[in-house]
């Protein structure tokens, strides 16, 4: 794979991940009814519009290559979180898993050493 295609390719599942991460935070903090309905089903509306600030903060750490380990951490809790919430009210687990899916191959594309272990760092006793 060109340098030019890999680049292409990051570049097209960086939008994707944005329009996903992104569009739902910017419909959590103008409360849009079908996101308010669900977050009420949940019991977290009161926290809708704070998420959504969250999910932006948490999508420019990601983007921002100083920070991308620690957003991308804190992104894989959140959504994390939202799965646990969902599976708990027999919701739809892959609403939150589809997005959590397109940060982790963002992540490896960007940088496939991310996932691989560091040999030796660990002093066996």
């Amino acid at each position: 794979m060109t340098n030019k295609t890999k680049r292409t390719i990051i570049i097209i599942n960086s939008i994707i991940v944005s329009l996903m991460v992104g569009g739902g935070a910017v419909a959590k903090i103008i409360k849009a009814d079908k996101i308010t309905d669900d977050f009420t089903k949940l019991g977290v509306n009161a926290y809708t519009q704070i998420l959504g600030v969250l999910e932006i903060i948490l999508l420019i750490l990601l983007f921002y290559p100083r920070t991308m380990r620690i957003g991308f951490f804190l992104l894989c809790s959140y959504f994390g979180g939202a799965i646990a919430t969902q599976l708990s009210h027999n919701g739809m687990f892959l609403l939150p898993a589809v997005p959590l899916f397109f940060i982790w191959l963002n992540v490896f594309l960007r940088d496939k050493y991310f996932f691989k272990p560091a040999s030796n760092q660990f002093v066996q006793l």
